[in-house]
């Protein structure tokens, strides 16, 4: 069976979505209209729904704060938001928004435990506020878990320094 404009077939797309969702609906027809290949494409599927989920958590976060975004981050794939979190906790902090910064940038730790990048972050937070103990911890932890990481030793080395 073909699907050509020939044979008198069109496509016709309405989305409220963002345009990410869009713009893989218009990839989809393109593909059954001039190609007549149905395959879908998982990668682009779940990375539209893992943006979206984060998009409500920092909306909700914003407007309704920590605990309203407690339960959406529950209910979230956390795994893959590791540089979703990481970008927003630095948001907040240069907003100001110090205790809504914390949390995510702690979330993100809990959740990738395996991060050094989530611990360096936290770290920045910490030297911040200046709690420079707690600082110290997460950047030697952060290079624990990456010995090539250059900001934890230099941040090391400054916090001791000032704090001799």
């Amino acid at each position: 069976m073909s699907l050509k404009p020939d044979d008198g077939f069109g496509i016709f797309i309405m989305t409220n979505q963002i345009s990410s969702y869009k713009e893989l609906l218009t990839e989809y027809a393109e593909k059954i209209f001039l190609e007549n290949d149905f395959s879908r494409n998982p990668d682009a599927e779940l990375s539209l729904k893992l943006n979206a989920e984060f998009a409500d958590f920092a909306m909700t976060l914003d407007s309704e704060g920590i605990p309203a975004a407690k339960e959406i981050y529950a209910s979230m794939n956390s795994h893959y938001l590791e540089g979703g979190m990481n970008v927003l906790g630095y948001q907040l902090m240069n907003q100001g928004e110090m205790e809504k910064a914390f949390y995510v940038l702690k979330q993100n730790t809990e959740s990738h435990p395996e991060s050094a990048n989530a611990f360096d972050s936290l770290g920045e937070y910490y030297f911040k506020v200046k709690d420079y103990k707690a600082a110290l911890s997460h950047y030697q932890k952060s290079l624990e878990l990456d010995k090539e990481n250059k900001n934890a030793e230099m941040m090391i080395r400054k916090i001791k320094e000032e704090n001799q």
